[in-house]
């Protein structure tokens, strides 16, 4: 086989090697955590996925291309990756040398919701929770000025029985936003929507593990090292036949001249 259609060959081979194996990136910087969430939850449902490390301390996880819509789906009705939450020692790092009392209280609620909407998310259930919490700032001459209030939202799983919880909801919020009354805490519960089910075809995995292009580059190797052992060989060879033609056609020339 000459060298030029081997190469063909090999590059045609290769080409649907790839092929194959094409993945595609699902999130490319989650925590180990949240990456473990989502892989869990996708096995779960019949999704092959994998995670990789994408740098210090992040992960990627990625899905075959014709799973890649039915992933999305999943993730979606599981609202997954969590949501990352600030924790007050990001929300108060000292950004500047002087913060004013403004952003002091803004941080402060924004902490406060926070924390709050982490607890609430601990719940059986919830998918999505929402503290807004108003926190009027203080003012010694108007004592009678309405105090702080909050309306919280959650969405929650078709079934889940939260919406008994609103007394235990109304009890934590307003136990965690100081000045804040029991009676002044407003609860929204809505159910989340049943997401349609895309129908599963019964598959083989076609997410190829890393095993498959360690032995795919030991082939590469050993072809292209059996390509260069064709191509030194027909040129050693040609030039043998050529020493050859050169030493007859010298015998010739000699035995003329006797």
């Amino acid at each position: 086989m000459a060298p030029i259609r081997f190469l063909r060959l090999l590059a045609l081979g290769l080409t649907l090697a790839a092929l194959v194996g094409c993945s595609q990136q699902l999130f490319g910087a989650l925590d180990e955590s949240a990456a473990n969430q989502v892989v869990g939850a996708l096995l779960l449902e019949g999704v092959e996925a994998r995670k990789e490390a994408s740098g210090e301390g992040l992960w990627r996880v990625t899905v075959a291309d014709g799973d890649f819509a039915r992933a999305v789906q999943v993730l979606k009705r599981r609202n997954l990756p969590p949501r990352q939450f600030d924790g007050l020692g990001e929300v108060f790092k000292k950004k500047s040398l002087v913060s004013t009392p403004t952003e002091e209280r803004a941080r402060l609620i924004h902490a406060t919701s926070q924390e709050l909407e982490r607890s609430l998310l601990e719940m059986d259930g919830v998918l999505v929770a929402r503290v807004h919490p108003v926190i009027p700032p203080h003012d010694p001459l108007n004592p009678g000025k309405l105090g702080a209030t909050a309306s919280v939202l959650i969405k929650h799983r078709p079934g889940a029985d939260v919406a008994g919880r609103e007394s235990m909801v109304r009890a934590l919020v307003a136990a965690g936003v100081e000045g804040l009354s029991y009676d002044n805490v407003r609860v929204l519960m809505v159910t989340a929507e049943p997401q349609p089910t895309l129908a599963v075809e019964p598959k083989v995995s076609r997410t190829l593990p890393p095993v498959f292009w360690g032995i795919l580059g030991v082939l590469l190797g050993l072809l292209l090292l059996a390509y260069f052992a064709l191509n030194w060989r027909d040129k050693t060879l040609v030039g043998m036949d050529e020493l050859r033609g050169r030493m007859v056609r010298k015998q010739r020339s000699a035995e003329r001249r006797k």
